[in-house]
Parts: structure tokens; C-alpha cells; sequence
């Protein structure tokens, strides 16, 4: 029977089988339980950050910290979301976790250095491994146009992530731009910042194996002076709130320290703003706005989507 055991394989590999494997090992760590212990804590894995290496995708999702639930590239949205301006593409409705679903959770996620950011995107984009080359991502023809092109392309745009808006906006509730997180790990100090989650909150902890791996070398490569003086004009923003620079990796700020940075603003992505939550500032711009201001962009033909269902509450 030739086929028999490449059938098992797959059979085994299959992601019904690896989520099962992972729900009867986090049964036995909790006591050896009829179900696992609810999972508070619940993870937004911002493309490029490092979220497979927390969820373990490819080590049959045997997450580095558990219990936790893991909401995949999840925007969270209020009741009055509306797609496309609340999620931008490639993202989608499938994306859309409602903010009622997270009462009583605390919520975590990674960011990452943007010049790190960028140039992973762009392996992810051109697939530069070739395990994951992709020829039909929406980038794939500009990143094989060079780096500095496909840069220029996402300094310029608007509708698609990643853009000139914010890399990170999923850290934040739409439309409302409510902060969401309480923890932030930063990609560089992965390892370190896990390790440290788990003792803070008593989750538990095991050592990951590397994930999504791209080629070797310096980030710092790829940047001219052009590029460089382009992200930090495009980005100033992000780059400044958590912490970053060309030249410094990791985050200058602990993850709690992040968090609460994060949590004292507010960002709506519809209209590209950051709101100080306690003073209602935009303190990057020159003509202040306040929290609730109306919004300019013409929103009268697009259609409303009203998420109703709540995807947490389902095992």
C-alpha cells in the first residue's frame, strides 16, 4: 500500500489534527481537565512581527505561552465598523473581532522595528524563500521591481496595508481608536519578553522553535540616506511611540512601558489620526483635533457592516 503512509503523513499534519493535539496538551497541563482553562489572554498577530514564532503554526501550534487564544491578523471593531476604511485590504471581514468579544480578556501583540518591518515584508512579498513564494501577493510585482521601489510604493499609498499609515494599527480599536493592549512584546527580544510575560501573568511557558525564517543579513543594508530620511518622515509617528530608530533594533522601551504608551493615545486609521486619550491632541500635528471630531472622508456610498457574531465564543 504505497499510498498509505503518505496519507498518515498528512493526516497527521493536518491542522484539525494539530488542533487537537494542541487542545489535549493544554487539557493535561491544567490538571488533566475535561476542557482548558479559558483563555484570557488573546494574541493579535501583526503580519511580519514574529506572531508564528508566539503561535507556533509551524510546530503544530504548540504556542510558546499558554493557554492563550490566538485571533490571527485580527482587526477589533466596533459596532459601527465599516470595511475598507476599519480594515483595509488584503484584510477582510473574516478579520473582524468585535470589541464586546474581548470583555474580560487581556490583550497582547508583538510590534516590530519599521526599517526591520519593511525589509522582511519585502522577502515576504518577493519570495525570496522559496517554500513561501507567493507570485500572486499583491506586492510580488513590485518587490521584483528592488527594495527601494516597492518602499516608494508603500510610502505613497493609502487603502492597502502595509501603508503610510500606521504598520501597527491593529493595536487599536475601529473606528474609535481605542487602544487595546496590555502587553507588547518587541520582535528583536522575543525570547526575552515571552519569558518575561509568562512569570508576569503565570501563564505557561515553553521554549519555541523558529518559524518563517527569511534570508540572512543586516536589515541596515538595505537603506540609502534617501530611504532612511523617506521611512522616518513616513512613519515619524510609530517610529517615535514605540520606541525605534534605523540604528536600534530593539524597542528602548519595556513591554509594559510600550503598552502604556499605546494606551495613552488613540488611533482611527479611516482618517490616519492619532489622539492623545487624555488631552484629545493630535501631538504630531500643528493644528490640533479633537476626539471626536467628524470625520472628512465621504463615507455615504460605502455599506455599513454590522458584526454581530462573536467568533471568541467559540472554541
Amino acid at each position: 500500500m504505497p499510498y498509505l503512509k503518505p496519507f498518515l503523513r498528512g493526516l497527521v499534519r493536518s491542522g484539525p489534527s494539530r488542533r487537537l493535539r494542541a487542545w489535549l496538551d493544554e487539557a493535561g497541563t491544567n490538571g488533566g481537565a475535561a476542557a482548558p482553562a479559558p483563555a484570557r489572554f488573546c494574541f493579535i498577530h501583526i503580519p511580519k512581527t514574529g506572531g508564528t514564532f508566539v503561535t507556533q503554526h509551524e510546530n503544530f501550534d504548540r504556542s510558546v505561552l499558554f493557554p492563550i487564544r490566538n485571533l490571527g491578523h485580527a482587526t477589533v471593531v466596533d459596532p459601527d465598523w465599516q470595511l475598507l476604511w476599519d480594515i483595509p485590504a488584503p484584510f477582510g471581514e473574516a478579520n473582524a473581532v468585535p470589541t464586546a468579544c474581548l470583555d474580560g480578556r487581556i490583550v497582547f501583540s508583538n510590534v516590530r522595528n519599521v526599517f526591520s518591518f519593511l525589509v522582511s515584508y519585502f522577502h515576504h512579498a518577493a519570495g525570496s524563500i522559496d517554500k513561501y513564494r507567493n507570485p500572486h501577493h499583491y506586492d510580488f510585482a513590485a518587490a521584483k521591481r528592488g527594495f527601494d521601489y516597492l518602499l516608494k510604493t508603500i510610502a505613497d499609498r493609502d487603502m492597502i496595508w502595509p501603508s503610510r499609515r500606521l504598520v501597527h494599527y491593529q493595536l487599536f480599536a475601529q473606528p474609535t481608536g481605542t487602544a487595546l493592549v496590555s502587553w507588547l512584546n518587541c520582535t528583536a527580544s522575543l525570547d526575552v519578553h515571552l519569558h518575561e510575560m509568562a512569570e508576569a501573568f503565570g501563564l505557561g511557558y515553553r521554549q519555541g522553535k523558529p518559524q518563517r525564517i527569511g534570508p540572512a543579513g543586516d536589515y541596515r543594508s538595505y537603506y540609502t540616506d534617501e530611504l532612511a530620511d523617506l521611512v522616518d518622515r513616513t512613519w515619524k509617528r510609530e517610529i517615535e511611540l514605540l520606541g525605534f530608530a534605523l540604528d536600534e533594533p530593539h524597542c528602548r522601551y519595556s513591554p509594559l512601558e510600550m503598552a502604556a504608551r499605546v494606551r495613552a493615545m488613540k488611533y482611527v486609521l479611516r482618517n490616519d489620526q492619532f489622539i492623545s486619550a487624555e488631552s484629545g491632541n493630535d501631538p504630531w500635528s500643528s493644528s490640533p483635533a479633537k476626539a471626536g471630531d467628524p470625520v472628512t472622508t465621504d463615507l455615504s456610498n460605502r455599506r455599513t457592516t454590522v458584526f454581530t457574531g462573536c467568533p471568541l465564543s467559540r472554541a
